[in-house]
C-alpha cells in the first residue's frame, strides 16, 4: 500500500475513479483565536496491490505543535477491488473536517492512518 496523493483542500470530490481537487492548502490566516475552520478535505489517494484488496479504515488526526490531539479523530471505510489482470488498483479517500476550532496560531499537523498505521503527516500552518 501506497500513498500517491496527499492533501489539505478547501474541496475535493470523487467522480467514478477521478479525484478533483480545489485549493490545496498548508497555511490558514485566523486574524484572532479561538478559530473556526468551517470546512476542509483530506484527501489520499491511495494505491494498494491485489493481494491488499478488500475493505479499509482511513483516520485523519489534528495534532498541536505540542503533539497532542485537539479534535476527535475522523474516520472513514473504503473498499478496493482490483480489475482482473491488473496488479493494483487505486482508492480516493475523502476525510470532511467540519468546523474545526484552532486554539491558537501555531503549527499544526493532519496525519492520516490507513488501518491504524500512520501514512503520511500534513502540515497546516495557522497565522494571523
Amino acid at each position: 500500500m501506497k500513498i500517491e496523493i496527499a492533501a489539505i483542500c478547501d474541496a475535493a470530490k470523487e467522480y467514478g475513479t477521478r479525484l478533483n481537487l480545489l485549493g490545496a492548502l498548508d497555511l490558514v490566516r485566523a486574524p484572532q483565536v479561538p478559530f473556526v475552520i468551517r470546512h476542509l478535505d483530506v484527501v489520499c489517494r491511495v494505491r494498494l496491490e491485489a493481494a491488499e484488496e478488500g475493505n479499509h479504515d482511513a483516520s485523519v488526526s489534528l495534532i498541536d505543535g505540542d503533539g497532542e490531539r485537539i479534535m476527535d479523530d475522523i474516520h472513514i471505510g473504503f473498499g478496493v477491488g482490483n480489475a482482473p489482470g491488473l496488479a493494483s488498483a487505486a482508492a480516493n479517500v475523502l476525510l470532511p473536517l467540519d468546523n474545526i476550532t484552532i486554539p491558537q496560531h501555531g503549527e499544526y499537523s493532519l496525519d492520516i492512518s490507513i488501518d491504524g498505521v500512520p501514512k503520511v503527516s500534513l502540515p497546516l500552518h495557522v497565522v494571523p
